[in-house]
This record gives C-alpha cells, sequence and structure tokens, in this order.
C-alpha cells in the first residue's frame, strides 16, 4: 500500500535526478539504557531514515529495552505506539502522526526503493551502518557528520547543519514537509532521553507519554537514557 505514497502534493525530483520516493534524512543514535555510557560501546542503537515523500524507517541494532515509551504522536498525544523495540526489529510508518494509526504501521519491514517490503530476517533489518556501536576511533561514519561524539544525559540537538545539505523538493531548501507544513530540518531535534522532535527542543526525562514533550515526535523505547554518538546524512536508497 506504501509503494506509491506521498506525503505532501508538489514534490519535484531531487537535484541529483533522485526521485524523492528514495531519498532521505538519516540518523545514527548510538545511547545508553542508563545516564551515561562510553562512545563506542553503547548498548542501544537505531537508525531512521526520513524520507523525503513523508515515510520514515526505523531500524533497532543492539537494543537495551528500559519500558519506555514507543510510536509517532502529535503534541496532543494523538498517533500510535509500536511495537516494542528489540534487536533487529524495524517499522516503516508516515511521519505525519495524523496517518500513524496501525493500518498505517509496518512492522518488521523495510523501504527500498520506494517499495515497502517484508523483511522475514533480523539480519535484514538491522541498521545498514550495523546492529553494534561504531569504534570512537573511526567516528563518524564515512559520509556522516557528526552531531554527538561524548556521553550526554538530558541532552537535545538540532539537525541544523543538514539545513544545506537537504535539497529542495516542494517547499524550499532545508526543510520537510511535516503535518501540513514545510518545516526546517534545524527544528527536528535528537533527545539523548530516546525521541526525535519536530518543532521544538526538550531535555524532559520523566513522566514522559505520547503527549510529553509537548511536540510532533517520534519516540523510542524514550526514558531516563544518554546518548553517545548521533551523526546525520542525506542520500537514497
Amino acid at each position: 500500500m506504501f509503494g506509491n505514497y506521498r506525503g505532501s502534493p508538489g514534490f519535484a525530483p531531487f537535484n541529483n535526478g533522485t526521485d524523492t520516493a528514495r531519498g532521505y534524512l538519516a540518523v545514527r543514535w548510538e545511547g545508553s539504557n542508563s545516564t551515561s555510557g562510553t562512545p563506542g560501546a553503547s548498548n542501544s542503537i537505531w537508525e531512521l531514515y526520513m524520507f523525503f515523500n513523508g515515510l520514515c524507517e526505523l531500524r533497532i541494532g543492539n537494543w537495551t529495552n528500559d519500558n519506555g515509551i514507543s510510536g509517532v504522536y502529535s503534541s496532543s498525544g494523538s498517533g500510535s505506539s509500536f511495537t516494542s523495540p528489540a534487536s533487529g526489529n524495524s517499522y516503516v510508518f508516515p511521519r505525519q502522526y495524523n496517518y500513524a494509526n496501525s493500518h498505517y504501521m509496518r512492522y518488521n519491514y523495510v523501504y527500498e526503493n520506494g517499495i515497502v517490503v517484508a523483511k522475514a530476517n533480523a539480519s535484514d533489518r538491522y541498521p545498514l551502518l550495523g546492529a553494534g556501536p561504531i569504534a570512537s576511533a573511526s567516528w563518524p561514519p564515512s559520509g556522516w557528520t557528526s552531531l554527538i561524539s561524548s556521553s550526554v544525559d538530558d541532552g537535545s540537538t538540532s539537525l541544523s547543519g543538514a539545513s544545506g545539505s537537504v535539497p529542495s523538493v516542494g517547499g524550499s531548501t532545508g526543510s520537510i514537509y511535516e503535518n501540513g507544513a514545510w518545516l526546517n530540518v534545524g527544528n527536528i531535534y535528537i533527545g539523548s532521553n530516546g525521541y526525535v522532535l519536530f518543532g521544538g527542543s526538550s531535555s524532559a526525562y520523566s513522566g514522559l507519554s505520547a503527549s510529553n514533550p509537548a511536540y510532533d515526535k517520534i519516540m523510542i523505547d524514550a526514558a531516563d537514557r544518554s546518548y553517545q554518538q548521533v551523526a546525520w546524512k542525506v542520500g537514497s536508497k
């Protein structure tokens, strides 16, 4: 059902000729289920691919569950939960929370060449850079830009550096279409406590819920965590 999905009208091809169904802004997150950790030795890892047609693909690597909140939600808490993350899980879903109900979620699928594909083997669902942490001496990975390279508790970092790398796909350069409006990627924040926020920053670590933090968001076993290594890249697949 997602093969021809478009999250917004008016998308043009990428400047490099790649169709918007394949282009993404990706985040690699390496963190811990405690408030500190060692770069290159994190025990909780995910990669999130935010495609410019409005879909997202989330891949879970090594994972220590913290019984946190997982799902895609609006600032007021509308949306849908995920099956609890575990190593080798993957999810495909619309970034727009108002579409993110069970009908639009795909569990243990990936998004390839503009098509949502089921993957039976966990190894095919791991993060593309691998399930395990990347050695600090090799951080950031080739082609990626580092945001975090030390252990941070209750942190929040913006994807502002990605703005100049995100092509114009119908709105303005450096923007993605988010719930009916164009949002500059500098207003996307990656939290150490396991959430991605659209439109604002938060370091909230307690009382987390579908409505807290009060921004549109993706929550990935969100709890009182920390991150050690975070990076982004723009690409296609």
